[in-house]
């Protein structure tokens, strides 16, 4: 008998994303127990959008659920979509994440063929056409051939021309399944709040430090990671956040010797450096806003290693820019993502 999976999509702002997202779920082959939408803003249109679609799931003989989640914090929507869920594997989806025909099948097929595999990830491919010399001497989110690994700069490397399953240090939230026993085990960090940091990096590396060798990605699972611009913070908001959010990962998850802390501060020069090759008034102002986040993290620096983020997500509402106001860059797919390391207590 093949094993069910619940998929948990989170969505904020994203009504028309989410429909496309639905309707990608409708064309698999194999089809899921259930569909539960966590709405984290309890948008109006969202919720009748979740209901214009339950008749064509009801034919299709899954459950589609609306859940308005109370905290706008991504980590809290897909702990709550836990929560609420029976199937035997949990698929988390991004609202913007289509999935290509045969998804699902090639899902149950890893977990069914693996039977130490605790996580399974798709794939969404990467730009082998660009260099990324400078992304990996700052250590930097890259692709990297045949890798999916963290790096102490609270950054992760993603496998190019990927034609084989191979294990992963992480699994990224746009597209990751975890057997439902590990969620038992592990849950996300819900210090992290609104559209957050490393949240889906810090889980899974916890795990796969765990347990070796039990994440996998597939190159047969494919999918469509749109990177909608709808529903993200303004510039200086999502500027500090991960700016704060990292440094909190960091102290959470690798140990302080001297090369761990070398290579994240290496890393944030980087960034400063990487912006200061095409000047304009956007990459300044990220600049900006990126030295304004690290005056912060020093400021608090005894806070963020205790793992108090009170100083910060107190007050973080009033440091959203409304968008009509804020110089928006370009959103740019990194091929990767964000990292961790476990020294949390199982069960936290």
């Amino acid at each position: 008998m093949a094993l069910t999976i619940s998929v948990v999509i989170p969505t904020y702002r994203r009504p028309q994303d989410l429909a496309a997202c639905l309707d990608s779920i409708l064309g698999q082959s194999v089809m899921p127990l259930e569909v539960i939408v966590v709405d984290n803003e309890a948008a109006q249109s969202t919720q009748t959008l979740v209901r214009q679609c339950e008749a064509k799931y009801s034919e299709c003989q899954i459950t589609l659920r609306y859940l308005a989640n109370k905290k706008n914090s991504l980590p809290f929507a897909r702990n709550l979509g836990v929560k609420s869920s029976s199937g035997e594997i949990v698929l988390f989806l991004d609202d913007d994440f289509i999935l290509e025909s045969g998804y699902l099948d090639e899902i149950i097929r890893m977990y069914e063929g693996k039977p130490g595999v605790l996580g399974v990830q798709g794939y969404v491919g990467g730009d082998a056409s660009r260099s990324y010399r400078m992304r990996a001497l700052f250590f930097l989110p890259r692709p990297e051939e045949g890798k999916c690994r963290v790096m102490p700069s609270i950054y992760t490397t993603y496998p190019l021309n990927l034609e084989e399953p191979i294990p992963c240090e992480y699994l990224s939230g746009c597209n990751a399944s975890f057997r439902r026993l590990i969620l038992t085990e592990f849950a996300f960090d819900e210090n992290l709040l609104k559209y957050s940091f490393g949240e889906d990096l810090d889980l899974s590396y916890r795990i796969s430090q765990c347990y070796p060798k039990s994440l996998w990605i597939t190159p047969f699972a494919r999918g469509i990671h749109k990177v909608s611009p709808a529903g993200r913070s303004a510039d200086k908001e999502a500027a500090t956040l991960s700016e704060v959010y990292r440094l909190y990962i960091f102290y959470k998850l690798f140990s302080t010797k001297a090369r761990n802390k070398v290579i994240y501060i290496w890393s944030t020069l980087g960034q400063i450096l990487g912006k200061l090759t095409s000047p304009s008034p956007v990459a300044l102002l990220e600049i900006k806003h990126l030295l304004e986040a690290l005056i912060l993290c020093l400021r608090h620096l005894n806070d963020i290693r205790r793992g108090d983020l009170g100083f910060f997500n107190n007050t973080l509402s009033e440091m959203a820019v409304p968008h009509a106001e804020a110089i928006q860059a370009p959103i740019e797919n990194c091929d990767t993502c964000h990292i961790h390391r476990v020294k949390y207590p199982k069960g936290e």
